[in-house]
């Protein structure tokens, strides 16, 4: 019964720290769309957390770079779906492969390649 009810507690924990890490690579994916970067490029991993740094203080928070993110797909939603992919990308290749944490050349190219257009007076290509 001991076992059973660590397990359950070690479950739990395990749960909570997987909701946690998705709501972090969210979050950082948000303030990486509302950045500067343009989509399709293939950042550093000094340019990716300083590019997130530096949106997260422009917009006033996280809470911000998504009111950001909402903006742009009322506006532009043909291309704000082609920039969050972007940015998703960037930022699970980051937390996969520390040591390398740039955008990696053989991803889908069919996304850089459909991700044309303007979005808040940025290229997304």
């Amino acid at each position: 019964m001991a076992r059973a009810v660590h397990a359950e507690r070690d479950n739990g924990r395990r749960s909570e720290l997987i909701h946690m890490r998705s709501q972090l690579l969210t979050a950082r994916a948000a303030a990486l769309f509302a950045s500067d970067l343009p989509a399709g490029s293939r950042p550093s991993p000094q340019t990716v957390d300083e590019a997130i740094a530096g949106a997260v203080r422009r917009c006033g928070g996280t809470r911000g770079c998504v009111a950001h993110m909402a903006a742009a797909y009322g506006d532009y939603p043909e291309t704000a779906a082609a920039r969050m992919r972007w940015a998703r990308g960037v930022v699970q290749h980051s937390e996969r492969d520390p040591s390398t944490r740039a955008y990696h050349p053989s991803w889908s190219s069919a996304l850089i390649s459909s991700s044309g257009g303007v979005l808040a007076g940025r290229s997304l290509t």
